[in-house]
């Protein structure tokens, strides 16, 4: 948890608390029991932001339904087996979608899906940088399949795959995006940051990423994710079961369990106004 220490109202009571800290803080097994109750505490949290990673009920498809009629075009990052796509073209039949995923058995089932639709499938990773990298490939489709080689399952195949940027792929294109979804295992903000020229020109309305303890893998946080939007002016909102609230990072801090986030460009708020909801602080 990252958000201010409580401070005492008045200074004789600020005096004596400090004064417990420092006894305890004094004692090992005092300190290793502070540690596992602060463990529990974020987890609880998580759980509260985040209680849910079944889409049907966590708010993911509810948003799409919301959106009917707003989005013609979209990407979808981290495809996996296209269940989000399926579920945005039920609303958005006549959408057009590129799909990212460098999985070659993923790519395999998604060309067969959507065959008849107006979709481009991706054989690639994509990140903030362009090259190779190791990739590491699950069996049966895994949905943690990732370029983050320690969120993987350990009997993953490594192999290299060709790596690229949103800008790279679509930006020479001048493209409009309305919606860009991505799921990376941990890889999520590195792909927001090859996103740049699209989000600063403002190609890119709305933005949904996934965050979970594989952030800690690739040195990201929330904090990082919520100062980088603001500076291109986009609000960060958390999208659960209960809609959307603006995230108050002063008080819930980097939680590092799963959760949805919705960066929304700051012209782009109105449709959405049924599932804004006040601020998700304590």
């Amino acid at each position: 948890m990252t958000s201010r220490p409580w401070i005492a109202p008045t200074s004789w009571l600020g005096t004596a608390i400090d004064a417990v800290h420092k006894t305890l803080g004094s004692n090992e097994a005092a300190a290793k029991l502070a540690t596992k109750i602060r463990n529990q505490m974020t987890m609880v949290i998580g759980k509260h932001l985040g209680p849910s990673c079944d889409s049907n009920s966590n708010g993911e498809f509810r948003l799409l339904e919301i959106l009917k009629g707003e989005i013609s075009c979209f990407v979808d990052i981290g495809a996996n087996r296209g269940e989000w796509t399926n579920a945005l073209l039920a609303h958005h039949p006549n959408a057009t979608g590129d799909l990212y995923d460098p999985s070659r058995s993923c790519c395999t089932f998604l060309h067969t899906r959507f065959q008849n639709k107006n979709i481009t499938i991706h054989e690639k990773a994509l990140s903030n940088f362009e090259g190779e990298a190791a990739f590491a490939e699950e069996r049966n489709m895994g949905e943690t399949s990732s370029l983050n080689l320690q969120s993987t399952a350990p009997n993953a195949v490594i192999r290299r795959v060709n790596v690229s940027t949103l800008d790279q792929e679509l930006g020479a294109h001048e493209r409009c995006l309305d919606f860009v979804k991505i799921d990376a295992e941990g890889s999520d903000f590195q792909i927001i940051q090859g996103a740049h020229k699209l989000l600063t020109s403002r190609c890119i309305r709305w933005l949904q990423f996934e965050y979970n303890a594989s952030w800690l893998d690739t040195g990201s946080s929330l904090k990082q994710a919520l100062h980088y939007f603001n500076s291109i002016h986009f609000d960060l909102y958390l999208l659960n079961q209960r809609g959307l609230s603006r995230f108050d990072y002063q008080s819930w801090g980097d939680f590092y369990s799963y959760a949805n986030f919705l960066a929304v460009r700051r012209d782009s708020t109105s449709p959405l106004r049924d599932l804004i909801l006040p601020t998700a602080s304590p």
